[in-house]
């Protein structure tokens, strides 16, 4: 009894987790397609958007939402969260969910809400099972160390996959933006066309709309050029892209050649995700060996254990 209900429970947590990792890779390809489709319209390129009033940017929340976002708001108010390390933990949240590409999704307090939230009913699963079905404490126990590592671990993995995905792209961006240039645009130009052909052929890339975004906040958007790109690194997080930011601000101040910069640059960052996938293989060889000792082993444990047993029993018969 106890195992079928262990196996419907993780039965159940994977098609959970599966639905939303789902969904959420779903709603951020389409938000991405959506803020890059708007901000690089050829007849709005380079303009501020208009505010918008309260009516027209309200979103209509589903129930859990609500319940978020209520919760959110209770935390905001919290003194704990109004001290200096709490606002030092907020802001840290804030990095991640930035380095994530959920900070349009959730504000810090929200994740927060949804953590605690998360959490909560871990907690009341692992009361309602122990209190209705008879079972060993261990997989209640199992219950809650799932539910709360599942916001930890899920963050992280937001994080390392989305900087994955932009190592992968630096090379090939750095490429278009130096085959644009050397076709007679400047840096801004040529910045504005990887954004466009993004828009239309890859709306989910992630470096065209980091750079566009940049060329927006210092065209129009009062910020220096020093500090839009810096920007860039904070929103990003990836070594090679940090490079080429502080390798163009540089370029800018003595007035070098961009082209030359971006040329430059184009073969590190290449080189940079090779020792990043070299590294990955060396790591991710030897866990794919162990695990397959480990499978290998405990299937011919349950074949080969019957018949040691009873081959023992035969010969504890003579």
């Amino acid at each position: 009894m106890e195992v079928i209900i262990a196996l419907i429970f993780a039965s159940g947590i994977s098609l959970i987790g599966s639905y939303f990792y789902r969904k959420t890779r779903t709603d951020a390809n389409a938000e991405a397609s959506k803020q890059i489709e708007e901000l690089f319209d050829l007849e709005a390129l380079g303009d501020m958007p208009e505010p918008v009033s309260g009516e027209t940017e309200k979103i209509k929340h589903d129930r859990k939402q609500q319940l978020i976002d209520s919760l959110a708001g209770s935390l905001s108010r919290s003194q704990t969260l109004n001290t200096e390390d709490g606002r030092s933990f907020l802001s840290a949240l804030d990095h991640k969910l930035i380095l994530a590409g959920k900070r349009a999704k959730y504000s810090p307090e929200q994740y927060l809400a949804f953590t605690l939230s998360m959490w909560s009913l871990g907690i009341f699963l692992a009361l309602f099972l122990i209190l209705t079905v008879s079972i060993t404490k261990i997989l209640p126990v199992a219950i809650v160390l799932y539910f709360l590592a599942y916001p930890v671990l899920r963050l992280r993995a937001d994080i390392n996959n989305r900087q994955s995905e932009i190592a992968v792209e630096v090379p090939d961006f750095i490429n278009e933006l130096y085959m644009s240039m050397t076709a007679g645009t400047t840096i801004d130009q040529a910045i504005v066309r990887c954004a466009q052909n993004a828009a239309t052929d890859r709306p989910d890339a992630i470096l065209p709309r980091e750079f566009a975004q940049a060329q927006v906040e210092y065209t129009v958007g009062g910020k220096t050029k020093e500090e839009a790109l810096r920007g860039i690194s904070y929103r990003t997080g990836v070594d090679s892209v940090s490079n080429l930011v502080e390798a163009l601000i540089q370029g800018d101040k003595t007035g070098s050649k961009v082209t030359d910069t971006l040329s430059a640059y184009s073969d590190q960052a290449q080189e940079m995700w090779n020792q990043a996938m070299r590294l990955f293989k060396n790591k991710k060889e030897p866990a794919i060996t162990i695990g397959v000792v480990i499978t290998m082993g405990g299937a011919a444990g349950i074949y080969t254990t019957p018949l040691l047993v009873g081959m023992l029993e035969s010969l504890g018969s003579l």
